[in-house]
């Protein structure tokens, strides 16, 4: 991934700074050079966030003195570790199959096995017209893992993956494909084309959009005299690289950006059925019967997500679907989570309007938890057959946070494990 922002970002560096023939042979080695070095770069900034954010540490290689260093020698004489508050942002992005490059290269070669295996018995095709919604429902954690993973933080979001043009320009994500489809796509080479000629094309695609040729340009076409825009058309010299891969990548990215309507409408279906099916089974597999979505017939509003017992013990369950989102990396990312789960705990529900921050009343999990002490009859269970009733709090993904107020927090993909030691 850190090499598809990497390209990305370079070619965006590179038109600016025009030409690099004095320090830098041009060919293909040097290229490939280039862009594992810029890589590496990426990699130094996002480390760099990382300590800014306290989720990692310096660890000295050996004896050393820092005041007497070059910035050079101290790149070489520390390491950088991830602290604790790491682990469960690492656990997510696994979670989300956003990976570190050496699990990422496990994963590869599985995927790789898989890829051979249907090249030898290939399945029958079937033809499945594009529809945006049925699209982001059957490709929902593709999407989402890179809508999540190109958009980790500032670095990627801000300097790389900016469609804000595409957006003001109605954009939609199928229009992508429709471009580069019209050019043939070869194994050992890339495919290059006139400018008028790609502006011909793309003036065809978007005959029904009220763009005009130009706008269509400057929305696609990457150059010296348009550098705001994201380099998918890569223009020099009047001629243009046609993207086939990159392209479909982009297609894909889109959705969630252009059609967020329907991706926000699909995450929150997934949200209920982690409420209503997977928050279930996880408990069921420890051991524990469980009764979803309760309600008291004299307080409507009043509604708790389960409640699982398991002998003479008892557990008030809250569930929410919440997960990886953008800029998830960064400390007031997770400080918001922290502040929504302490908030589930004390009745307080949390919002950003206009910039500022706003809170509103809610029936806290307490108040649920000794609700239930004292009215767990109306369900039909009997007090004297428990010895405690306790809550706990289980997400989606992986918490920043354990315990607060006596509740257990925790993933969905923890609860058997936990419970099941307990």
């Amino acid at each position: 991934m850190s090499k598809f922002v990497s390209y990305s970002l370079l070619i965006r560096r590179l038109m600016r700074e025009k030409d690099f023939s004095a320090i830098l042979e041009v060919n293909e080695t040097t290229t490939k050079q280039l862009i594992d070095i810029f890589s590496t770069y990426l990699d130094d900034l996002t480390d760099h966030i990382y300590l800014e954010d306290g989720i990692s540490e310096l660890m000295a290689r050996g004896n050393s003195n820092p005041n007497s260093m070059s910035a050079e020698q101290m790149l070489s004489a520390f390491i950088v570790v991830p602290t604790e508050k790491f682990l469960p942002i690492h656990r997510t992005f696994a979670n989300n199959e956003i990976y570190d490059e050496k699990e990422g290269q496990r994963r590869f070669e599985e995927y790789d096995m898989e890829r051979k295996e249907l090249e030898r018995n290939p399945p029958a095709l079937s033809s499945v017209k594009y529809n945006p919604e049925d699209f982001i429902k059957r490709n929902y954690v593709i999407l989402n893992t890179l809508y999540c993973g190109l958009l980790k933080n500032e670095n990627y979001a801000e300097k790389t993956f900016d469609f804000s043009n595409y957006q003001s320009a109605a954009i939609v994500p199928l229009k992508i494909m429709d471009s580069v489809k019209l050019f043939r796509m070869y194994k050992d080479k890339p495919t290059i084309r006139p400018l008028m000629v790609l502006r011909l094309e793309l003036s065809r695609v978007f005959s029904s959009n009220s763009l005009s040729g130009s706008e269509v340009e400057n929305v696609f076409v990457f150059s010296e005299k348009n550098q705001n825009t994201f380099p998918l058309f890569v223009e020099m010299a009047d001629r243009v690289l046609i993207p086939h891969q990159t392209a479909y990548l982009i297609f894909l990215i889109l959705h969630p950006i252009l059609h967020k309507d329907l991706f926000d409408a699909e995450t929150q279906r997934r949200s209920k059925e982690l409420e209503g099916t997977k928050a279930k089974a996880a408990f069921e597999n420890a051991g524990f019967v469980y009764r979803p979505n309760l309600t008291d017939k004299t307080r409507p509003s009043f509604e708790i997500d389960g409640i699982a017992v398991r002998k003479r013990e008892m557990l008030v369950v809250e569930v929410k679907g919440w997960g990886i989102g953008t800029y998830f990396e960064h400390k007031e990312r997770q400080e918001w989570l922290i502040r929504d789960l302490k908030g589930i705990v004390d009745g307080w529900k949390y919002s950003t309007i206009d910039g500022k921050e706003r809170k509103q009343r809610k029936v806290s999990l307490l108040e649920k938890i000794e609700f239930v002490r004292r009215n767990m009859r109306i369900w039909g269970f009997d007090p004297s057959n428990y010895d405690s009733v306790e809550g706990t709090i289980v997400i989606k993904d992986y918490p920043p946070i354990n315990f607060y107020e006596g509740i257990k927090i925790l993933s969905v993909e923890d609860v058997r494990k936990l419970f099941a030691e307990s």
